[in-house]
């Protein structure tokens, strides 16, 4: 049972971290529209996505993956503070 959850750990990760690159793609062209968010919203999406591979590939438990997830974090705030900042 322990083997099935690991690879549905691994399959969600994988999946979300597609899906995250796949909106970042969908993104890049239309990144005008939000002004100076544009830019913080693709570094976001893709520090979330490369957290999400790490974390597929490597575990929950490196320090890597940790770091990714930090920065991944930040960069949300960060996007958050553009989308609202005058």
């Amino acid at each position: 049972m322990a083997q099935l959850w690991a690879i549905a750990t691994f399959l969600l990760h994988l999946t979300g971290a597609i899906a995250l690159f796949v909106f970042a793609a969908w993104l890049f062209p239309r990144r005008e529209r939000l002004g100076s968010a544009g830019g913080a919203l693709l570094a976001a999406s893709g520090l979330m996505g490369l957290w999400g591979i790490a974390s597929a590939a490597i575990g929950h438990d490196g320090h890597v993956t940790s770091a990714l997830f930090s920065l991944s974090g930040l960069g949300w705030l960060f996007a958050l503070y553009r989308l609202f900042a005058n």
